[in-house]
């Protein structure tokens, strides 16, 4: 997160694994945290260490240094470990300044693209593709409901309970008579539609349908009945 031209504070992070000679710092993420940030790192029986990120390799690791000093210079971290609870957090600091010309390097895509790059990456720099999908379109694909199903279902005798099993994973659901000519009672437990002690319907008024969507049911049974003789319940189900 920026505000404006500074970074925001980070808050103090756990090592999720021991600190190496070699300045790497693994951390459950790394989001928010960007190189030639000055960060700190403590540890039990450890000087605290005012340190710079030279580069953040992952999600989960970064390589630090001393401050002012050229990206390949690291410090050993070795000692800072996870029995040692040690841990990194950082001030709000000033955006280090960016030369323009190395801004539009930055963003140059080489050959055989060779243009200015402006597409949508994750926190980690790469780009989404069939491998690592935009996440709210994963959602939809994994969620959207392809394949529909219709019963028509003949209702001879007025309030007597009839059933019929829900596709599993079933994810919309509609349910109404035809003509709405009658009043419907629908249950998911036998029984659930009868009135008495552990009734457990709802109703579904004359003209009305019972209309559900982004559920998930599975090993599901619906039983109705209606308050008319010789109707047509029609339910359609989508999985």
């Amino acid at each position: 997160m920026a505000i404006e031209k500074r970074w925001a504070a980070i808050a103090p992070i756990a090592f999720s694994a021991d600190g190496t000679t070699d300045g790497v710092v693994t951390l459950p993420t790394t989001k928010h945290i960007h190189t030639k940030q000055k960060v700190y790192i403590q540890a039990t029986a450890q000087a605290v260490l005012l340190l710079e990120v030279k580069t953040v390799l992952s999600a989960t690791q970064l390589v630090v240094g001393p401050i002012n000093q050229n990206l390949s210079t690291i410090t050993d971290i070795s000692a800072y470990t996870v029995a040692a609870a040690a841990f990194l957090y950082a001030p709000e600091q000033p955006r280090p300044a960016i030369p323009l010309q190395e801004i539009e390097r930055a963003v140059f895509e080489e050959e055989p693209v060779v243009a200015i790059r402006s597409y949508l990456v994750d926190d980690d720099g790469d780009s989404y593709d069939t491998g690592n999908p935009l996440p709210v379109l994963a959602i939809l694909s994994d969620t959207s409901p392809q394949h529909p199903i219709i019963y028509r279902i003949d209702y001879p005798l007025a309030n007597v309970e009839m059933s019929q099993v829900i596709p599993d994973n079933t994810k919309q659901l509609s349910v109404s008579i035809v003509g709405k000519a009658g009043k419907m009672r629908l249950a998911y437990v036998a029984g659930g539609t009868v009135d008495g002690v552990g009734a457990s319907y709802v109703t579904v008024e004359v003209g009305c349908s019972y209309d559900r969507e982004n559920i998930k049911l599975i090993g599901k049974t619906l039983y109705f009945q209606t308050n008319k003789n010789n109707v047509i319940l029609e339910l359609e189900a989508w999985y």
